[in-house]
Parts: C-alpha cells; sequence; structure tokens
C-alpha cells in the first residue's frame, strides 16, 4: 500500500477540518444549553516522522447524585489516513459511565457510529451527535434503573 504524501494528507486534512468545525460551532450552541463542556483537540502533529493529522472533539456533561456519578459523553473524531486506499471517515461515539470516585466504573457503555467523508456534511455530523447524546442518555438511565432494581 502506498503512503500518502505530507501535502496531499494536510490538503484532504484541512477540507475535512472545515466541515467539521462548521458541524463543531453549531453543536457547541446546543450542548451549552444542557451543560455539556467541550474538551478538544484539533491538531497535526508529527507521529514516527510522518504527519499525523487529527481532528478531536469531547462534548462531556457529569452530574453528580451523590455518591454515584453519570457521566455523558459525545466524542466526534477524525484521523487522516496515512494510506491510499484507507477509508476516510469520521467517528462519532456516544459514552455513558457511571462511577464512584476512586472505584472502577459501576456501569461504561459505548456506541460508536460512523459517517464516510464523502457523505459528511456539517448538518449529517450534527444529526448523528445528537442521536449519540440521546443514546448517551438512555445509556445512563438504563444503568440507573439497574441500579434502583439492584438495592
Amino acid at each position: 500500500m502506498a503512503l500518502v504524501t505530507r501535502e496531499r494528507a494536510e490538503a484532504s486534512f484541512r477540507k475535512v477540518e472545515q466541515v467539521l468545525d462548521t458541524a463543531l460551532a453549531i453543536l457547541r450552541t446546543g450542548m451549552y444549553e444542557y451543560n455539556f463542556l467541550d474538551f478538544s483537540n484539533r491538531t497535526g502533529f508529527e507521529k514516527s516522522g510522518f504527519p499525523y493529522y487529527l481532528w478531536e472533539v469531547h462534548l462531556q456533561r457529569d452530574s453528580l447524585p451523590y455518591p454515584m456519578i453519570s457521566g455523558e459523553e459525545v466524542c466526534i473524531s477524525y484521523v487522516e489516513p496515512m494510506e491510499e486506499d484507507e477509508e476516510k471517515r469520521i467517528q462519532i461515539s456516544a459514552i455513558a459511565e457511571q462511577f464512584l470516585i476512586g472505584k472502577a466504573s459501576h456501569f461504561k457503555r459505548r456506541l460508536d457510529h460512523y459517517v464516510r467523508v464523502e457523505e459528511a456534511a456539517a448538518s449529517r455530523i450534527c444529526e448523528v451527535a445528537t442521536v449519540a447524546t440521546i443514546e448517551a442518555q438512555e445509556m445512563i438511565k438504563e444503568a440507573q434503573g439497574k441500579q434502583t432494581d439492584g438495592q
């Protein structure tokens, strides 16, 4: 398999980055209303002497029904492929977790969605991210139900 040139990898990444930045601007507005915080990493860096382009954002919300902490997260990420034949896709994950401070997770579940770059428009990414947010909320409700049933 042939590697992509540095220039071609960066040019391709910048196109996807623009779509993702637009989607993030739209998502931030709605997510902040629901107390989600933004933990982002949108950079390019060297990995083994080859450019490694990563765009990633974590939108996270924690609730503190003491002593059990519940967390919901939507993660959107894209890594520019280094090989010509590698599929370009954006990963959107819904992550739900419940834990006690200082203890292993009581409950943790992750659901992944993928959007092919060719199909990626800001509106499509927002749509899938919204679904992921709802999925994370539902997983937390499920975990709380199991916790209640177990007591």
